[in-house]
C-alpha cells in the first residue's frame, strides 16, 4: 500500500509539472503572438500621443481620448510595446527573437525536444543584432526603425573601433553565416519533412488504392467459390436421386462417376443406336436433333466428384528431424582467465518440463484436413498422385506430387480460395518446394502445441555450438531446434501485432545468452519504457547488467535517461572502434584473441522501440 501511494503521489505531480509547463507555453505564445502583431503594428504618427503620457495614466480620461487617434491596431498598449521594440531595442529585426520565443511555448505546449526552440531563439537574437547594427551604419530613411537605440550603439562603436568600412564588412560576414548555419539547420529540415510528409501522403494513396482492387479482388474470389460450392452441393443432391432411383437387382447399372460428369459435359452425349430404338420406340423417322445435356449456369467451373472419407492417395506422415538430446548441467565450471573465477551455470531445472501429450498431434483431425484439401483441390481439376505431411508445432506442411499434366500456376493462384474453402487462419502455398518434386501448402493445425525453453535448450546443436553470441529462435515445421547467432544480425528488430509474441522473443534471446555465455563475456543494456516487462532481470545486476554513472535504477525506464545510456552506448562503441584499430582487427572475438585484457560483447535490448522515438523523437534517432 505504501508503494502504491508513492507511485500515485509521483505520477500526481508529473501531470501537474506538465499542466504547468502546458500554461506557461500557451501563455509565452500569447505574449510573443502580441508583441509580433504589434511590432507589424507600428506607425509613426503615434508617437507624439505616446511620448505625452506616461505609464501610470494609461486608464486616464485622456487616455481613453488619446486611444482614439491611435493608429496601431492594439491601441495605446500596442504602440507603446511596438515603440519599445522598434525606437529602443533593435527596430523590426526585433521580431526574429520573437518568432523563438512562440515556437518555445509551442514545443512547451507539446512537450516535445526544446532544444531546436532554443536553437532557433539564439541564431534569431544574434541575426538581430547583426541587422540592427547593420541598418544602425546606413543613412537611409528607414534606419531608424531598422536598427533601433542600440542597433545605432552598436554601429557607432563598431565604426569607432575598426572604422566605417571594417563595420560594414564585419556585418555582413556575421549576417551571412548566421544565415548560413541556421538555414542549414532548420531550412533543410523543414524541407526534408515536407517530403516526407509528402511521400508518406503519396504512400497512403497508394495504399488506399492497392486495398481497394484487394477487396475488389477477394469479392470476386469469393463469388466464385460460393458458385463452385453451391455446383458442388447441387451434384451431390444429383447423385443421391440417381442413386435411389436405381433398380435394387441391378447393381452393375449403378451410377458411375462419369453418368454424374455427363451432366457437367459442355459436349452433347450421343447415345447408341439401340438405345435410342427402345427409348423411343421409332424405327424408321430418325431424331432430327439430340437433346442437349444439363448444363450448369457457369461451364469454366465444373465440381467433380465428391470424395468418400479416407478417398484418394494415401498420406505419409513424416516424422521430422530428431535433435540429440544433452545434458547442460554436465557442463565443465567456466574459468575466467584474467581473475581465475569459477562460474556455473543456471541448472537447466529452473525451466518448466515439458508434458507427455505436447508432443502429440490429432491424427484424425489431420486426416479429415487431407481429405477437405483433396476435395477442394478436385473442384479446381487439379489431381495429386502422392501426398505426405510432416506436422511442425503450429503448422502442417502438406507436400503434394501433382499430376504431369497440372501446372503449378494454377495451384499458385488458388491460395486464397483454399484459404475460404477450408476455413483456416491462413495458409501458404510453396510452389514448388526447393530441392523436391512437390508443391507445399502449410495449414496451421486446430491444436497448437507449446514449444517450451527446456527442450529447446537441451540439444547437442545448442550445447556444443561454437557461435559467439548463440540464441534459440523455436522449432521449424520440420520439428528441427533453430539456432543462430546474434553477432550475425547486429541490428535485430521483433515486430508484431499485440500477442503476436513479441515480449516472448524477447526473453528467450536473453535466456539462451543466460545459458551459453559469463558475466564476463556479454553484458545487457536494458531500456523498459513501460516498466512491465524487463523488471524481472533487475537480480542480474552484480553480473550481466552494464553500470551507468548516476542511474540509480539498473533497468532504464525514463525516456530521458534511455537517451543519455545510448549516447553512452554509441562513445563506447566508438571507443572500441579505436581499440580494434590500434590492435589491427576487425571483430572482438579476433582482440580478445591478441588482448590480454579482453572485450566483453553489449547486448542493448530496447522493449516499446516506437513509444521510446514518440516521447524522445530525434534525439533517439541521433545515436
Amino acid at each position: 500500500m505504501p508503494r502504491s501511494k508513492n507511485r500515485a503521489a509521483v505520477k500526481t505531480i508529473v501531470q501537474r509539472g506538465d499542466l504547468g509547463m502546458e500554461i506557461g507555453g500557451i501563455a509565452l505564445m500569447f505574449v510573443a503572438l502580441f508583441c509580433i502583431a504589434a511590432v507589424f503594428g507600428f506607425h509613426a504618427a503615434d508617437e507624439p500621443y505616446i511620448a505625452t503620457l506616461p505609464w501610470y495614466e494609461l486608464f486616464s480620461k485622456g487616455a481613453r481620448v488619446v486611444a482614439e487617434s491611435m493608429q496601431n491596431p492594439f491601441g495605446l498598449f500596442g504602440a507603446r510595446v511596438a515603440r519599445f521594440f522598434v525606437r529602443v531595442l533593435l527596430g523590426y529585426p526585433s521580431v526574429l527573437p520573437l518568432f523563438g520565443f512562440l515556437l518555445l511555448g509551442w514545443r512547451l505546449v507539446r512537450r516535445a525536444p526544446l532544444k531546436p526552440a532554443l536553437l532557433f531563439l539564439l541564431y534569431g537574437l544574434l541575426i538581430a543584432l547583426d541587422l540592427s547594427a547593420m541598418f544602425g551604419l546606413s543613412s537611409a530613411s528607414f534606419a531608424d526603425v531598422m536598427s533601433g537605440t542600440t542597433g545605432r550603439m552598436m554601429a557607432a562603436f563598431l565604426s569607432t573601433v575598426i572604422g566605417y568600412a571594417g563595420a560594414w564588412v564585419l556585418t555582413v560576414v556575421i549576417a551571412s553565416a548566421l544565415t548560413f548555419y541556421m538555414g542549414r539547420t532548420f531550412i533543410m529540415e523543414t524541407i526534408a519533412r515536407a517530403h516526407a510528409f509528402t511521400a508518406n501522403v503519396l504512400s497512403t494513396v497508394q495504399a488506399c488504392r492497392e486495398n481497394k482492387a484487394t477487396k475488389r479482388r477477394n469479392k470476386e474470389e469469393a463469388k466464385t467459390s460460393k458458385k463452385a460450392e453451391r455446383m458442388a452441393v447441387s451434384l451431390e443432391k444429383e447423385r443421391k436421386k440417381a442413386s435411389k432411383k436405381e433398380e435394387p437387382g441391378r447393381p452393375e447399372r449403378a451410377p458411375k462417376p462419369a453418368s454424374v460428369e455427363q451432366l457437367f459435359d459442355p459436349e452433347p452425349a450421343i447415345a447408341s443406336e439401340p438405345e435410342m430404338e427402345a427409348s423411343s420406340g421409332l424405327t424408321s423417322e430418325p431424331l432430327s436433333e439430340p437433346e442437349p445435356p444439363l448444363t450448369p449456369a457457369e461451364p469454366a467451373f465444373q465440381p467433380p466428384v465428391l470424395l468418400a472419407p479416407g478417398a484418394g492417395p494415401e498420406m505419409t506422415i513424416n516424422k521430422g528431424v530428431q535433435e540429440r538430446e544433452a545434458d547442460l548441467d554436465e557442463r565443465k565450471l567456466k574459468v575466467r582467465t584474467h581473475d581465475h573465477v569459477k562460474y556455473r551455470f543456471p541448472s537447466i531445472d529452473l525451466l518448466q518440463r515439458p508434458k507427455d501429450d505436447d508432443e502429440s498431434y490429432d491424427e484424425r483431425h489431420l486426416a479429415a484436413t487431407k481429405d477437405r484439401l483433396l476435395e477442394k483441390l478436385k473442384i479446381y481439376k487439379i489431381d495429386v498422385v502422392r501426398i505426405s505431411t510432416t506436422v511442425g508445432p503450429r503448422v502442417a506442411l502438406f507436400e503434394l506430387e501433382l499430376a504431369p499434366e497440372v501446372k503449378i500456376s494454377r495451384i499458385k493462384s488458388l491460395e486464397n480460395d483454399l484459404a475460404m474453402a477450408m476455413a483456416a487462419r491462413g495458409i501458404r502455398i510453396i510452389a514448388p518446394i526447393p530441392g523436391k518434386n512437390a508443391v507445399g501448402v502449410e495449414i496451421p493445425v486446430n491444436k497448437p502445441r507449446p514449444v517450451l525453453m527446456r527442450p529447446v535448450l537441451s540439444v547437442e546443436k545448442f550445447k556444443n555450438s561454437t557461435m559467439k553470441l548463440p540464441i534459440v529462435l523455436g522449432k521449424s515445421i520440420a520439428n528441427e531446434v533453430v539456432v543462430d547467432d546474434l553477432t550475425t544480425m547486429p541490428h535485430l528488430l521483433i515486430a508484431g501485432a499485440t500477442g503476436a509474441g513479441k515480449s516472448v522473443a524477447i526473453n528467450v534471446l536473453l535466456t539462451s545468452l543466460l545459458y551459453s555465455k559469463r558475466p564476463d563475456e556479454v553484458k545487457f543494456v536494458l531500456i523498459d519504457p513501460k516498466r512491465v516487462e524487463l523488471f524481472q532481470y533487475q537480480h542480474l545486476k552484480n553480473h550481466f547488467l552494464a553500470k551507468f554513472p548516476g542511474f540509480d535504477e539498473q533497468i532504464v525506464t525514463d525516456p530521458e535517461k534511455a537517451v543519455m545510456a545510448l549516447k553512452s552506448v554509441v562513445r563506447e562503441m566508438e571507443h572500441r572502434y579505436s581499440l580494434l584499430e590500434q590492435c589491427g582487427v576487425r571483430n572482438i572475438s579476433d582482440y580478445n584473441k591478441k588482448s590480454a585484457e579482453p572485450l566483453c560483447y553489449l547486448v542493448v535490448v530496447i522493449d516499446e522501440l516506437a513509444d521510446l522515438m514518440i516521447t524522445a523523437g530525434r534525439e533517439v534517432e541521433e545515436p
